[in-house]
């Protein structure tokens, strides 16, 4: 997966992962289009211009890329998730809900359950091993290239977990 829109940007850019418990439709992504279209021109850190772009990805994920030559500092970083309060608190567009562990289904569909919900899952054998995770964590545009978004569970992020909750 090497996502072409983001060619100009170095592995080492930022990365935010906006994560979506329901698939985004249409006028919802035009939403967020519109409000992060508005933002990134005018990004700033410490008066220095940041180079932005996003993707809606599957209609479950906004991946945000930034890069500074003066680095994003944290009142930057805040301004940029400041849009997805805004997403949520006025359209119910809630990106920001990090209780969510995503997964593809048997069939190929990305569905979301809370963290315990997920482990009940996975102790039942719903979820097992090969199962895809994704991993809303990651920080660089250099890991997403490198595949770590989306691994099964064994070698994901929540593999440690997987094994301390399946014996």
């Amino acid at each position: 997966m090497y996502f072409q829109e983001f060619s100009e940007f170095g592995d080492g850019a930022q990365l935010w992962i906006y994560p979506f418990r329901d698939p985004i439709n249409e006028d919802e992504a035009s939403l967020v289009k519109k409000t992060l279209g508005q933002f990134l021109p005018n990004w700033v850190s410490h008066g220095v211009p940041v180079e932005g772009k996003f993707r809606i990805h599957e209609n479950h994920f906004v991946l945000l890329v930034g890069q500074s030559t003066a680095g994003i500092s944290g009142c930057s970083i805040d301004s940029s998730v400041n849009n997805f309060k805004d997403l949520r608190d006025h359209y119910g567009l809630d990106g920001l809900d990090r209780s969510l562990v995503f997964f593809r289904n048997e069939k190929g569909v990305i569905q979301s359950r809370h963290f315990q919900d997920f482990q009940k899952l996975v102790k039942s054998g719903l979820i097992d091993p090969e199962t895809n995770i994704f991993d809303t964590t990651i920080t660089t545009l250099g890991q997403l290239r490198q595949g770590k978004f989306e691994n099964p569970l064994l070698d994901s992020s929540y593999a440690s977990r997987f094994i301390r909750f399946s014996s």
